[in-house]
C-alpha cells in the first residue's frame, strides 16, 4: 500500500504539518526495512558520514557528510534531511542538503542531480550507499549534468577560481568550528535523548585562556533543528552575494555565448555578400557556395 491511511488502519501522525505516517501494512513493510539499514549503518558506518532518525519519526532522518580532505570542501560538515517514501525500497528517499555548499550538482534550494536517486535507483541499494554516492560528488563532480550551469561552466574553464569559491563558501556556510554550528551525536538514545558526543565527524579545537582545548558543544536534534530553521529564515548578506556572484556568472556566460551567434553570423553574411558581387565567379559556382553557408 502506498497512500496515507485517514481512518482507523492508520497512525494520522504528522510531522510539522507535514504527511501523516503511512497505513500500518506499509510501516510493517518498509518501516522493518528502514530499521534494518539503521541498525547496520550504526554498526559500520559510511566514511565521514552519520545518519539517524529526527525524534521518533522512523521515515524522516538528518545526516551530517564530512568534507574530503584535499578538495575545497575540507573541513566543512554539511548536514543533509532524508525523507523516505512509504513504498521504500522500492521508491528512492529524497535526500536535500540543509548546509549551502557551492556544487554544480547541487542547486540553491539544496537539490541533488544523483543518477542512483532518480532512474538508476534498485531496491538493493541502502542508505550507506546513497550517503557514499552524495559523498563522492564532493570530489567528482559531474560538469556536464548540472543544476547550477554557472558554477558548472567556472569549473571548466577555471578550476582554481571555482575551488577558491567553493572553499569560501565552506568557510562561511560550514565550517567544523564554527562558534554558531552546534554539534550532536546522531547515534544518540532516542528514548533519552541524552546528548552525546560526535566523534565521528572530528574534533573541533579552540583556544581557551588556559591553554587547552574546549569541547565541542552537544546539542539535542529537536534544538539543532530549531536552530537550522532559524538560520534559513534569517538568512545572510555573505550567502546573497555569492548567490549573486553565481548568477553573474551564468549572465556572463549567456553574453558570451550571444557574441559568438552575433560574429559567426556577420562572418556568414560578409561572405554571403563578397559571393554576391563577385563579377569573377560563376553563377553555379555561386549556388554552391551559398548553400554551404
Amino acid at each position: 500500500m502506498n497512500g496515507t491511511s485517514t481512518s482507523g488502519g492508520g497512525m494520522g501522525i504528522g510531522i510539522g504539518g507535514g504527511r501523516a505516517w503511512p497505513s500500518t501494512t506499509s510501516v510493517s513493510a518498509s518501516g522493518k526495512r528502514i530499521q534494518k539499514e539503521m541498525a547496520e549503518f550504526n554498526a559500520e558506518p559510511p566514511t565521514d558520514c552519520a545518519a539517524g532518525p529526527k525524534g521518533d519519526n522512523l521515515y524522516n532522518w538528518i545526516s551530517i557528510i564530512k568534507g574530503p580532505s584535499g578538495s575545497p570542501y575540507e573541513g566543512g560538515v554539511f548536514f543533509l534531511d532524508i525523507t523516505f517514501p512509504s513504498d521504500y525500497p522500492f521508491k528512492p528517499p529524497k535526500v536535500v542538503f540543509k548546509t549551502r555548499i557551492y556544487h554544480c550538482n547541487v542547486d540553491l534550494n539544496g537539490n541533488i542531480t544523483l543518477d542512483i536517486l532518480k532512474d538508476s535507483w534498485s531496491p538493493a541499494l541502502t542508505i550507506s550507499k546513497v550517503l557514499l554516492a552524495i559523498r563522492s560528488i564532493f570530489t567528482n563532480p559531474d560538469p556536464y549534468n548540472p543544476l547550477t550551469p554557472g558554477v558548472a561552466q567556472l569549473y571548466m574553464e577555471n578550476r582554481a577560481k571555482h575551488d577558491a569559491v567553493a572553499a569560501e563558501w565552506t568557510r562561511r556556510f560550514a565550517s567544523e568550528c564554527n562558534s554558531c554550528k552546534p554539534y550532536y551525536d546522531l547515534s544518540m538514545s532516542r528514548r533519552t535523548r541524552k546528548p552525546l558526543m560526535l566523534e565521528r565527524v572530528g574534533q573541533c579545537k579552540t583556544d581557551s585562556p588556559g591553554g587547552q582545548d574546549s569541547p565541542r558543544v552537544s546539542i539535542s536534534l529537536e534544538e539543532l533543528m530549531a536552530i537550522e530553521r532559524k538560520e534559513e529564515q534569517v538568512g545572510s548578506k555573505e550567502e546573497k552575494h555569492l548567490q549573486l556572484v553565481t548568477k553573474q556568472h551564468e549572465k556572463d556566460a549567456d553574453i558570451i555565448e550571444l557574441n559568438r551567434k552575433v560574429s559567426l553570423y556577420v562572418k556568414v553574411l560578409s561572405c554571403l555578400i563578397k559571393i554576391r558581387h563577385d563579377s569573377n565567379m560563376s553563377f553555379r559556382k555561386k549556388q554552391m557556395l551559398q548553400l554551404t553557408m
